[in-house]
């Protein structure tokens, strides 16, 4: 590396740093449009960075796009750059698919060679000793024959592999021992094995009754036939698992059933064998989707429980002819194995004995350590309940599903305990005016009359509420599994419950619509809301406070969406609780304040910054005649007026604006119990300081942006952890910012921390990892040690090239840095004595 280098370095870091500023600017605006406002942001950048702006724009999109469960379409931005490559590799690392995609066009390429292979074969043609008779098969990487093998004169399915891969040949001989080696009734015996067009070859057992996937698409299985096959396929993975072998792909289509109905195992492709070093690379997604076990999702250690959950699939699809898990695609699949439990059998077959879900049940277990110990213990339970005995198998009690509910979604569990608490509280105070009433109902007849009416609301809400907690209850009989299911099996007996108390119908369902909006279904939230609205308006009017708080409520869930059509109508919505705010108790009052500062709110998300300004400016003023003001409203409204400002890129103006606001939410949190502080109150402060890092930089005030990423880091690492990655987002902005003040020895420990959290979190070559390389590069060659350099330069060629396909752009990059550096080692010695001097 010259000494240009060290120039290119330095604009390499302003670049890094501009490309930071933009990706906050894109966060803090979204979902505004997200195509517009990236296109927008791309013409800020020279058109060098944008490639790498976009990758870190989109990765931004996708991110909030499934957090808001909204339609992620990378090709939307496609348009922006039409004429760059855009690199996705730090999209796929973030999300961790590299192995997905990998897998992907491993079986592109596989199925394109397997296509030129076959187009070469017709019936009749001879592969060594074996004469094709008849295609059986073909998928994405292998064709399956009858043939006839000339030499023994018996039928086989031969199994023709198509790989690009060195060592498939190697593979698919070791798979053909591991089986040979097995010799089990219930497992499809080997003959032989060879290679043809270079792709390897298997010669197996011909078993021509179909797959037991094919069988399961026609026709469910009753329970004892489902029970009688698995344990078949039991006593057969027993038996690899006795010879040190794990199937580690056990599904319904590599079960085969010959025209008796004999039960044979199938395809240990991705077999491994315990007794010898792994085949496979460490940590590799092998298996598939919607019967993989929640530990082959996350490449840990293969163990025999693998396939014990792997029969629990096959037990499921026998009974429900469904896998466990189906999401909308792969990732979504995924994410079900891991987070969720499959939806019980008896619900989706509800003759299934309770005895069989119990075992489906046990060996479907999240945790291995929940499961049979072994596959023979499960074909011992099998055996137990087709012969009428106990099983040891228990169904999951209600306290047991609600725990593991409430371990995977604890806001939803404690928004339903408010629920139930807030409906509880509602029946206790009726009662309550009630009895009341009722100690003196001769001298107050009216009051009698009324309280009488609340009594009949408090019986019709106590129905309701036993509508509810029934639905969760049914969790026993497999019925039901969580709140959502209980709130959506009640929905349809609000009408009938409330039909004469439409006061207490629209309070509900209001309540409703809240929770729905948390429980991230959003939809029948607004149904809720909208019907909420129409009962508020029926008995009280469309401008009554239930009303517009109902229709504030509605514009929070549309707002949340993030659909343009729907923030739009949000605004339109808060727009009219503004005036009837305003119109019933004037500007001045806390209420219309309120919906001052959350119009701001929507009109910031679709980009309306001027107008933001203006009305924010109006609530401020506002707020400040009221006598007793309110902490947190002023800085709601401080922090839109500071986004703002920074949106319309008036960096004085949003200096000024975010260091008030920071020193009021800093006041305020430190004087505040600890244990009534939120944690996105904290992360919020934290975000302010960092965007308020950004300005103070742009501004050329360095000392107190270094300052600003000083104090921020820890507390980013302690509220969003080490690989977060507005974490490592400051991290990286201290170190360019370090390497800028030539505060050398300072960035060092600081880089080198870096660089073990991006490999960490991306993958020790991808794009941000390689990118931290080269700071560290800048540090040591400033520093003057060149030995490093030279050492460290010739480490990421060897990374680059383990973990990128040969011919990747990383690896000429690579390569072009260390080939410079050792060309011009002498150059760069000299400049730096020279710099020294």
């Amino acid at each position: 590396m010259s000494f240009h280098g060290l120039i290119w370095m330095k604009t390499r870091l302003e670049q890094r740093n501009q490309i930071d500023e933009l990706c906050d600017r894109f966060e803090e605006s979204w979902p505004v449009s997200a195509t517009k406002v990236a296109g927008e942001l791309l013409q800020k950048i020279d058109e060098g960075g944008r490639p790498e702006l976009l990758c870190e724009l989109i990765t931004i999109h996708r991110e909030r796009c499934l957090k808001s469960k909204t339609e992620f379409l990378i090709e939307d931005f496609r348009a922006l750059l039409p004429n760059d490559s855009v690199d996705f590799d730090q999209l796929q690392a973030r999300f961790r698919t590299d192995d997905l995609r990998d897998a992907a066009t491993a079986t592109k390429q596989g199925s394109s060679c397997l296509s030129e292979m076959t187009s070469q074969l017709s019936l009749g043609d001879r592969i060594d000793s074996y004469e094709l008779k008849e295609l059986l098969g073909q998928g994405g990487m292998s064709a399956v024959y009858r043939a006839t093998d000339s030499r023994l004169n018996r039928e086989v399915a031969l199994k023709i592999v198509a790989s690009s891969m060195a060592d498939a040949v190697p593979r698919m001989q070791a798979e053909a021992r591991m089986i040979a080696s097995l010799d089990h009734a219930h497992i499809v015996q080997v003959f032989g094995t060879g290679t043809w067009s270079g792709g390897p070859y298997l010669a197996l057992e011909l078993v021509d009754g179909g797959s037991l996937d094919v069988l399961l698409s026609d026709e469910l299985l009753t329970a004892r036939r489902s029970a009688e096959i698995v344990i078949d396929i039991a006593e057969a993975v027993s038996a690899a698992h006795e010879s040190g072998l794990i199937h580690r792909d056990l599904k319904p289509a590599n079960v085969l059933m010959t025209t008796s109905g004999v039960v044979k195992l199938a395809d240990f492709g991705l077999s491994r064998d315990l007794n010898l070093q792994s085949q496979t690379i460490s940590g590799a997604l092998l298996g598939t989707p919607g019967y993989m076990s929640p530990e082959q999702t996350t490449g840990s250690r293969p163990t025999t429980a693998i396939d014990v959950y792997g029969l629990g699939g096959i037990l499921y699809a026998c009974l429900t002819g469904r896998p466990p898990f189906r999401g909308a695609n792969i990732p979504d699949t995924l994410t079900l194995i891991r987070n969720e439990e499959p939806v019980p059998v008896r619900r989706l077959a509800p003759s299934t004995p309770v005895d069989l879900e119990s075992i489906c049940q046990k060996c479907l277990s999240k945790d291995p350590l929940h499961r049979y110990a072994s596959a023979a213990d499960l074909r011992d339970d099998l055996a137990a309940f087709l012969e009428g005995r106990s099983v040891k198998a228990r169904p999951v009690s209600l306290w047991t599903k609600a725990l593991r509910f409430s371990h995977r979604n604890p806001v939803v569990v404690s928004l339903a305990t408010c629920l139930c608490v807030a409906l509880v509280a509602g029946v206790s105070g009726i009662i309550v005016q009630w009895q009341r009433a009722e100690s003196n109902a001769v001298a107050y007849q009216e009051q009698f009359q009324i309280a009488e009416e609340k009594v009949e609301a408090a019986s019709a809400l106590q129905e309701f509420m036993r509508s509810v907690l029934g639905a969760a209850q049914a969790a026993k009989t497999g019925e039901k599994t969580d709140i959502s299911d209980a709130i959506a099996a009640a929905l349809p007996r609000v009408d009938e419950a409330f039909y004469e108390h439409p006061e207490i119908e629209a309070a509900v369902r209001e309540t409703l619509g809240k929770t729905l909006r948390t429980l991230e279904q959003a939809t029948v939230g607004i149904e809720q809301y909208r019907r909420s609205i129409e009962l508020y308006e029926q008995v009280y009017g469309r401008s009554d406070f239930r009303t517009l708080h109902a229709i504030d409520g509605l514009a929070g869930i549309m707002r949340s969406l993030g659909n343009h059509d729907q923030r739009l109508e949000a605004i339109e919505l808060r727009k009219f609780v503004l005036s009837e705010r305003i119109r019933q108790k004037g500007e001045f009052h806390f209420d219309s304040i309120s919906a001052m500062d959350k119009l701001s709110a929507a009109l910031g998300q679709v980009g309306e910054f001027d107008e933001v300004e203006r009305l924010t400016l109006k609530a401020m003023a506002a707020l400040s005649r009221l006598p007793n003001g309110d902490d947190r409203m002023a800085e709601s409204l401080q922090y839109n007026l500071a986004g703002a400002y920074w949106q319309q890129e008036k960096l004085a103006e949003a200096r000024s604006a975010f260091e008030t606001l920071i020193e009021r939410m800093s006041r305020r949190i430190e004087a505040a119990d600890p244990d009534s502080i939120f944690r996105h109150e904290r992360i919020q402060l934290c975000k302010s300081k960092g965007t308020l890092a950004l300005i103070v930089h742009d501004l050329g005030d360095v000392v107190a942006a270094e300052g600003l990423y000083r104090e921020l880091l820890p507390e980013f690492q302690e509220l969003e952890g080490l690989g977060h990655r507005r974490t490592l987002s400051v991290h990286r902005r201290l170190v360019r910012l370090l390497i800028e003040r030539k505060k050398f020895e300072d960035a060092l420990p600081f880089a080198e921390q870096l660089l073990q959290q991006h490999s960490a979190a991306f993958g020790p070559a991808a794009g941000l990892t390689l990118e931290v390389r080269r700071y560290l590069v800048s540090i040591y060659q400033n520093l003057k040690r060149i030995d490093r350099v030279e050492q460290f330069l010739r480490e990421t060629v060897a990374l680059t090239v383990k973990h990128r396909e040969p011919g990747h752009d990383y690896i000429h990059q690579a390569k072009s840095e260390l080939d410079q550096f050792l060309a011009n080692r002498q150059d760069v010695s000299e400049a730096l004595n020279d710099g020294g001097r």
